[in-house]
């Protein structure tokens, strides 16, 4: 069997305060990625207002490719992080 990214990637979550969290991605030693989210505030414009969901805020993609058996894209990686915010 192939490995992908989610089996390679180790995930570290974060809780930065109340309403912020940062997702951190490593392979071995090194950090690949971090992803910072945050719900969504009723300031917000022009974007929808779910106060139970998890947006991606910012985004530090410290390897610019990250190839695991093809390129894994920055919106594959936020995926994932919301599906793992949900999780908790």
């Amino acid at each position: 069997m192939e490995k992908t990214y989610r089996d390679t990637l180790i995930p570290t979550v974060y809780h930065l305060d109340d309403g912020k969290i940062r997702i951190t991605y490593t392979v071995g030693d090194s950090e690949v990625a971090t992803l910072y989210f945050e719900r969504p505030k009723k300031g917000w414009t022009n974007k929808p207002i779910m106060p139970t969901k998890w947006r991606c805020v910012d985004a530090q993609i410290i390897e610019k490719f990250i190839y695991i058996n093809g390129i894994v894209e920055p919106k594959d990686l936020v995926g994932w992080g919301q599906e793992i915010i949900e999780a908790l």
